[in-house]
């Protein structure tokens, strides 16, 4: 299958880039959406624990589903909310970490 190094090449530069994206609050609904898609079909086409595999632990593969359905539920939330207080700011300085309220005390 000669697609296989250019798609995972270019996943790899997807997730890093909406990575960065959703780290500097840009562009979060795309980016979310985004990721979120793509977390969606690697799941359902990689960690596949209904089919039988040898040498496959359909366990393992259940437990790597079940993390990535909370993965994409994550990002369905970052959809659904947008840009927020978290993440990084940028200034005339640099880079700067928002400062915030306690998120716990008020829970």
């Amino acid at each position: 299958m000669p697609l296989i190094a250019p798609l995972l090449v270019t996943a790899g530069i997807c997730q890093i880039m909406g990575g960065i994206c959703l780290l500097v609050n840009r562009q979060v609904v795309i980016a979310a959406l985004g990721l979120a898609v793509m977390v969606l079909l690697i799941n359902i086409n990689l960690h596949d624990f209904w089919n039988i595999y040898e040498g496959v632990n359909p366990e393992r593969e259940a437990q790597n589903f079940v993390k990535n359905l909370g993965i994409f539920a994550g990002l369905i939330a970052s959809c659904r909310h947008g840009p927020g207080h978290s993440g990084i700011t940028l200034t005339h300085r640099g880079y700067q970490h928002r400062v915030y309220q306690n998120v716990i005390g008020n829970i």
